[in-house]
């Protein structure tokens, strides 16, 4: 059995550039994410050039099945811990598997979301004030 590198894309995202405005998200393949934020932004012409806005956000589906999932767990934690009043889970292992899981659902969302919003961030960022591509795009301040 052979490995393969497979060869990095120059294309970094993958979306529609419409006008003055785009939707993309980062072209990971062969790899998928769940957790890869949605980049739509927004180009005006301003008087000394042109001004960027990008708003970044999580699937929708995935922000509500872990708003469901950490909700659900934070207040099984809280029960286990007594902070909910009595009668929370006896056993110290069920109590420490639900703290996990919680703790492990954090831990993808800063890993899966965060980590790739600034990845995104960066690369944009680059690609705006390159100067290669000052040639066709004038230089302009920079909003997030």
């Amino acid at each position: 059995m052979a490995w393969h590198q497979i060869p990095e894309s120059q294309n970094q995202f993958v979306g529609t550039v419409r006008d003055a405005s785009f939707k993309v998200r980062r072209d990971i393949r062969p790899h998928r994410s769940a957790f890869l934020p949605f980049v739509w932004g927004e180009l005006r012409s301003t008087e000394t050039g042109t001004r960027v806005t990008v708003s970044m956000f999580m699937n929708p589906l995935v922000a509500i099945f872990m708003l469901f999932w950490l909700g659900i767990l934070g207040g099984d934690v809280l029960g286990w811990l007594g902070i909910l009043g009595p009668g929370g889970l006896k056993s110290m292992g069920g109590g420490i598997a639900l703290l996990g899981m919680f703790i492990l659902g954090i831990v993808f969302i800063k890993s899966g979301f965060f980590d790739e919003a600034r990845m995104a961030r960066r690369i944009i960022s680059s690609a705006i004030l390159d100067p290669q591509v000052e040639a066709t795009i004038s230089r302009s301040p920079f909003r997030w």
